[in-house]
Formats: C-alpha cells, structure tokens, sequence
C-alpha cells in the first residue's frame, strides 16, 4: 500500500512539474 501511495505521489509531482516547466516556457516564448 505505501508503495503504491509513493508511485501515485510521484506521478502527480512529475505532472506538476511538467506543467510548471511548460508555463515557464510559454512564459519565455
């Protein structure tokens, strides 16, 4: 279960992450 938790948990991190790098990008374009 703890694992499974962690897995998700990265999951949404790499997604909030690749988000934010995407609005930085729009941002400097």
């Amino acid at each position: 279960m703890g694992l499974a938790k962690l897995i998700s948990f990265l999951m949404v991190l790499l997604l909030v992450g690749s988000s934010f790098i995407g609005l930085i990008f729009y941002f400097i374009k």
